[in-house]
């Protein structure tokens, strides 16, 4: 199983991470990439930013989770990349 660890870091990190989260629900894929976990590295936790990418990627796992149950492993489609975050 290859897995891609996308580290984010800072508040511009934030937004690339939530940019790629948005990008991976409407149905883009990474080649070579059975599992995308985004880490996220910022010291101000009280930014706004951070609180919204930070809760983006779970409930992109937890509709990944309701569409494609069982480990289910779609082609393509709308959330078709497995994600999942350190945090749990």
């Amino acid at each position: 199983m290859a897995r891609l660890f996308v580290f984010a870091i800072g508040g511009t990190g934030a937004r690339v991470l939530r940019t790629l989260t948005m990008l991976l629900a409407a149905g883009v894929r990474l080649p070579n990439c059975d599992q995308l976990v985004p880490v996220l590295i910022d010291p101000d936790t009280d930014n706004g930013d951070v609180k919204r990418t930070v809760a983006l990627p779970r409930r992109y796992a937890a509709l990944h989770a309701a569409l494609y149950p069982a480990g289910a492993k779609p082609a393509s489609g709308f959330f078709s990349q497995p994600l999942t975050t350190l945090a749990g």
